[in-house]
Protein backbone atom coordinates (compact mmCIF):
# COMPACT_ATOMS: atom_id res chain seq x y z
CA UNK A 1 0.00 0.00 0.00
CA UNK A 2 0.89 3.57 -0.53
CA UNK A 3 1.99 5.74 2.16
CA UNK A 4 1.49 9.28 3.28
CA UNK A 5 4.70 10.35 1.52
CA UNK A 6 3.67 8.93 -1.76
CA UNK A 7 -0.33 9.89 -1.65
CA UNK A 8 1.10 13.32 -1.19
CA UNK A 9 4.00 12.75 -4.23
CA UNK A 10 1.06 11.94 -5.99
CA UNK A 11 -1.29 14.35 -5.41
CA UNK A 12 1.47 16.97 -6.02
CA UNK A 13 2.54 15.19 -9.49
CA UNK A 14 -1.99 15.67 -10.31
CA UNK A 15 -1.79 19.02 -8.98
CA UNK A 16 1.01 19.51 -11.49
CA UNK A 17 -0.38 17.63 -14.00
CA UNK A 18 -3.81 19.42 -13.53
CA UNK A 19 -2.45 22.97 -13.53
CA UNK A 20 -0.36 22.06 -17.05
CA UNK A 21 -3.58 20.97 -18.37
CA UNK A 22 -5.52 23.78 -16.84
CA UNK A 23 -3.00 26.27 -18.62
CA UNK A 24 -2.79 24.64 -21.87
CA UNK A 25 -6.33 24.40 -21.75
CA UNK A 26 -6.51 28.23 -20.82
CA UNK A 27 -4.43 28.69 -23.71
CA UNK A 28 -6.08 26.77 -26.33
CA UNK A 29 -9.43 28.44 -25.10
CA UNK A 30 -7.91 31.83 -25.13
CA UNK A 31 -6.19 31.13 -28.73
CA UNK A 32 -10.12 30.25 -30.07
CA UNK A 33 -11.32 33.09 -28.40
CA UNK A 34 -9.03 35.41 -30.01
CA UNK A 35 -9.78 34.00 -32.91
CA UNK A 36 -13.29 33.95 -32.46
CA UNK A 37 -13.31 37.33 -31.62
CA UNK A 38 -11.04 38.52 -34.87
CA UNK A 39 -13.75 36.62 -36.98
CA UNK A 40 -16.33 38.27 -35.56
CA UNK A 41 -14.65 41.35 -35.74
CA UNK A 42 -14.25 40.52 -39.49
CA UNK A 43 -17.76 39.86 -39.82
CA UNK A 44 -19.16 42.72 -38.19
CA UNK A 45 -17.06 45.28 -40.21
CA UNK A 46 -17.87 43.80 -43.08
CA UNK A 47 -21.68 44.11 -42.25
CA UNK A 48 -20.75 47.36 -41.64
CA UNK A 49 -19.02 48.56 -44.91
CA UNK A 50 -21.92 46.61 -46.55
CA UNK A 51 -24.67 48.27 -44.57
CA UNK A 52 -22.64 51.92 -44.72
CA UNK A 53 -21.88 51.51 -49.05
CA UNK A 54 -25.85 50.43 -49.00
CA UNK A 55 -26.94 53.72 -47.23
CA UNK A 56 -24.03 55.83 -49.01
CA UNK A 57 -26.02 54.77 -52.17
CA UNK A 58 -29.16 55.54 -50.30
CA UNK A 59 -28.35 59.00 -49.44
CA UNK A 60 -26.84 60.08 -53.00
CA UNK A 61 -30.10 59.04 -54.60
CA UNK A 62 -31.93 60.92 -52.24
CA UNK A 63 -29.46 63.90 -52.58
CA UNK A 64 -29.79 63.49 -56.48
CA UNK A 65 -33.51 63.32 -56.55
CA UNK A 66 -33.55 66.58 -54.35
CA UNK A 67 -31.07 68.10 -56.77
CA UNK A 68 -33.15 67.48 -59.75
CA UNK A 69 -35.98 68.52 -58.24
CA UNK A 70 -34.76 71.69 -57.06
CA UNK A 71 -32.92 72.35 -60.39
CA UNK A 72 -36.28 71.95 -62.32
CA UNK A 73 -37.91 74.68 -59.59
CA UNK A 74 -35.24 76.94 -60.14
CA UNK A 75 -35.49 75.77 -64.64
CA UNK A 76 -39.00 77.16 -63.81
CA UNK A 77 -38.98 80.21 -61.90
CA UNK A 78 -36.18 81.50 -64.05
CA UNK A 79 -38.53 80.60 -67.23
CA UNK A 80 -41.29 82.34 -65.27
CA UNK A 81 -38.99 85.61 -64.60
CA UNK A 82 -37.75 85.28 -68.18
CA UNK A 83 -41.35 85.33 -69.25
CA UNK A 84 -42.85 88.14 -67.63
CA UNK A 85 -39.32 90.41 -67.95
CA UNK A 86 -39.23 89.84 -71.90
CA UNK A 87 -43.44 90.84 -71.86
CA UNK A 88 -42.65 93.93 -69.61
CA UNK A 89 -39.64 94.81 -72.15
CA UNK A 90 -42.33 94.25 -75.52
CA UNK A 91 -44.83 96.35 -73.56
CA UNK A 92 -42.08 99.04 -72.78
CA UNK A 93 -40.37 98.59 -76.38
CA UNK A 94 -44.17 99.14 -77.95
CA UNK A 95 -44.74 102.06 -76.03
CA UNK A 96 -41.21 103.60 -76.75
CA UNK A 97 -42.29 102.90 -80.18
CA UNK A 98 -45.57 104.73 -79.91
CA UNK A 99 -44.17 107.88 -78.60
CA UNK A 100 -41.41 107.79 -81.27
CA UNK A 101 -43.71 107.44 -84.35
CA UNK A 102 -46.21 110.26 -82.69
CA UNK A 103 -43.10 112.23 -81.87
CA UNK A 104 -41.12 111.73 -85.19
CA UNK A 105 -42.71 110.08 -88.00
CA UNK A 106 -46.94 111.09 -88.02
CA UNK A 107 -45.55 115.54 -88.15
CA UNK A 108 -43.20 114.33 -90.97
CA UNK A 109 -45.78 112.14 -92.76
CA UNK A 110 -48.81 115.23 -91.83
CA UNK A 111 -45.83 117.84 -93.81
CA UNK A 112 -45.53 115.24 -96.42
CA UNK A 113 -49.21 115.01 -97.35
CA UNK A 114 -49.60 119.17 -96.61
CA UNK A 115 -47.14 119.16 -99.66
CA UNK A 116 -48.98 116.49 -101.78
CA UNK A 117 -51.76 118.25 -101.23
CA UNK A 118 -50.74 121.48 -102.21
CA UNK A 119 -49.08 119.95 -105.10
CA UNK A 120 -52.90 118.37 -106.02
CA UNK A 121 -54.41 121.47 -105.56
CA UNK A 122 -51.45 123.33 -108.47
CA UNK A 123 -52.42 120.29 -110.87
CA UNK A 124 -54.93 120.59 -113.56
CA UNK A 125 -57.64 118.59 -112.70
CA UNK A 126 -58.21 115.31 -115.10
CA UNK A 127 -61.15 115.73 -116.28
CA UNK A 128 -60.03 118.93 -117.74
CA UNK A 129 -56.77 117.65 -119.08
CA UNK A 130 -58.91 115.48 -121.24
CA UNK A 131 -60.78 118.58 -122.56
CA UNK A 132 -57.10 119.72 -123.23
CA UNK A 133 -55.89 116.54 -125.21
CA UNK A 134 -58.81 116.97 -127.47
CA UNK A 135 -58.41 120.08 -128.25
CA UNK A 136 -54.95 119.37 -129.28
CA UNK A 137 -55.92 116.52 -131.09
CA UNK A 138 -58.25 118.41 -133.16
CA UNK A 139 -55.45 121.46 -134.04
CA UNK A 140 -53.34 118.87 -134.99
CA UNK A 141 -55.43 117.22 -137.54
CA UNK A 142 -55.93 121.17 -138.29
CA UNK A 143 -52.25 121.87 -138.99
CA UNK A 144 -51.61 118.90 -140.43
CA UNK A 145 -54.47 119.42 -143.36
CA UNK A 146 -53.36 123.16 -143.54
CA UNK A 147 -50.07 122.29 -144.17
CA UNK A 148 -50.53 119.93 -146.90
Amino acid sequence: MLDKEDLQSIGEIMDTKLAQQKTEMMQEVSGMLAQQKTEMMQDVSGMMDTKLAQQKTEIMQDVSGLLAQQKTEIMQEVSGLMDTKLAQHTVDMTRKMNVLIESKVDPKINLLMEGHSSILEKLIPFPRIEKLEEKVAILEVAVRQLSK
